[in-house]
């Protein structure tokens, strides 16, 4: 589905500061320390260039089902230049909610790859660290200390094994 939404858009809208977003984000704040400083170093060894105009918030919100069946997506303010692999984050956490078998359904490439890869979208997400704190409350933990965490969660989700 990425593959046919996401597209190169240069010149289309005005690029945005990805990087910034992910440094001075207010939303971080509600994380822990030692998580907000792994994710913030994460961000900043990015390679933000190779950008498509993503939609950004791929939530169940935001995704329809016509009559005919097939998706309709609305609620475009969160559109930007991203990487592809920025649309991950909300698709996993906010629209999957970390569900074994849609997680596997996703993973183009092996587990590991695809959850680095995920790890790297939450990091420079405008919303990644709601989305990191609404998926620790709704799985009962009390928060992600750190990255690796979170990568042993999804991984395990992927897995079976949580």
């Amino acid at each position: 589905m990425l593959k046919t939404l996401d597209h190169p858009a240069e010149g289309l809208i005005p690029p945005v500061d990805l990087l910034g977003w992910a440094l001075d984000n207010p939303r971080m704040e509600r994380l822990p320390v030692s998580l907000r400083d792994e994710m913030v170093e994460r961000a900043a060894k990015l390679d933000l260039t190779d950008t498509v105009l993503v939609h950004g918030d791929l939530t169940s919100e935001n995704i329809l089902i016509g009559a005919d069946n097939h998706p309709i997506i609305i609620d475009c303010a969160d559109s930007c230049l991203a990487p592809w692999w920025y649309e991950l984050a909300p698709l996993v956490f906010e629209l999957f909610h970390c569900r074994r078998d849609l997680l596997r359904l996703s993973a183009d490439t092996d587990s590991e790859v695809f959850v680095e890869q995920v790890m790297d979208a939450v990091c420079i997400h405008d919303f990644g660290a709601n989305m990191l704190w609404d998926t620790a409350v709704r799985e009962g933990i009390l928060y992600f200390s750190h990255l690796a965490e979170v990568r042993d969660f999804l991984l395990g989700k992927m897995c079976g094994r949580t």
